[in-house]
């Protein structure tokens, strides 16, 4: 009985822990950027190459796969009053940041905004499952920027 009762106290403590998506689990925000990032994922592309293979009437053929870039796909909101013109994002894996895009466009308050950047092969492998989208900078609209205070250099 006592055992049962251990148990149903533990799936009450983790069942909350397992209905959150994995990026919402650990995902760190960057402290007065007044942007709150949602996902942050990167995806490393694939080369082109040529597949050979030997069709069923015994003929050689060639398939080229065509190159499909690598790239890091942000969402997130603006959680300010103001509408925003442009934010710079760093990729920060193993304590480094290994890539930074611009995202420019207006961003209005509470809209959520889903973009991909392309970025380069190199970067990867990351070598962590836990890399951080940090905002770097802000710019408003009405022309007042915003730095991060703690920026990472590539």
């Amino acid at each position: 009985m006592y055992r049962l009762i251990v148990r149903c106290a533990m799936v009450a403590l983790i069942a909350p822990l397992i209905a959150l998506p994995a990026s919402a689990q650990y995902l760190r925000q960057t402290p007065g950027s007044n942007v709150h990032v949602q996902s942050c994922a990167a995806q490393e592309g694939r080369i082109g190459y040529n597949h050979i293979y030997t069709n069923r009437h015994g003929l050689i053929r060639s398939n080229y796969i065509p190159t499909q870039p690598s790239h890091l796909a942000i969402d997130f909101r603006n959680i300010s009053q103001m509408p925003m013109k442009e934010i710079d994002f760093g990729l920060v894996a193993r304590g480094y940041m290994v890539a930074a895009v611009r995202d420019a466009g207006t961003f209005s308050p509470g809209v959520l905004i889903q973009h991909r950047f392309d970025v380069s092969r190199e970067i990867f492998p990351l070598g962590t499952a836990l890399p951080q989208c940090m905002v770097l900078r802000v710019v408003y609209e009405d022309g007042h920027i915003w730095q991060n205070p703690h920026h990472l250099r590539e």
